[in-house]
């Protein structure tokens, strides 16, 4: 099942990138140009992860920011990601918080003035990791309650590597969107 969802998920945003390309080499090839660097190294990164079970959370997040490069271009928007107490030590899933990000696009709509803001904070206790990315936009309602391939990739991934020691919580909230990965020691 892990396979299956890490192989669909690659496809749909490629796609959707490609014809985004081609519309942005006929009106900018200066934008074209930044967008093919941008998904060329968003997916030479994510290439030498998709098959590693754990990644630094330093290359997950340098994984995000060419996503957020991609999808400035692709929606002509402007993206900033901030992170606090980051243990640049640990290790998270590949992809899992890449997938957030793009939750959280999804969930959001840009501001009609300033950049969309996704925040990742980072938490730890005695028993537990918490990883919080919080969007600060205008939110979105989701156009049902069905579960989508991102979140179910997520689950898989966190299934994987941590058994049933972990929680996913994603919601709309006043100031955008919020999703909140527990792991628990």
């Amino acid at each position: 099942k892990t396979q299956l969802l890490k192989k669909s998920i690659q496809p749909h945003f490629l796609l959707n990138t490609l014809t985004c390309l081609t519309e942005l080499i006929e009106q900018s090839p200066k934008a074209g140009v930044k967008l093919i660097i941008a998904l060329g190294g968003e997916f030479d990164l994510f290439s030498r992860m998709a098959e590693q079970k754990l990644v630094p959370i330093g290359q997950e997040l340098e994984l995000c920011r060419y996503h957020l490069q991609v999808m400035q271009l692709r929606q002509n928007a402007d993206y900033v990601l901030e992170t606090a107490d980051i243990d640049p030590a640990e290790s998270i899933p590949p992809a899992v918080l890449h997938t957030l990000i793009e939750n959280g696009i999804t969930h959001s709509i840009s501001p009609v003035s300033g950049p969309v803001i996704f925040t990742l904070k980072y938490t730890r206790t005695a028993t537990r990791k918490t990883y919080q990315l919080e969007v600060k936009a205008l939110p979105r309602r989701p156009k049902s309650d069905a579960e989508g391939t991102g979140t179910a990739y997520i689950k898989a991934r966190l299934k994987e590597n941590y058994g049933d020691a972990w929680k996913l919580e994603s919601a709309a909230v006043p100031e955008g969107w919020s999703s909140t990965i527990t792991l628990y020691t």
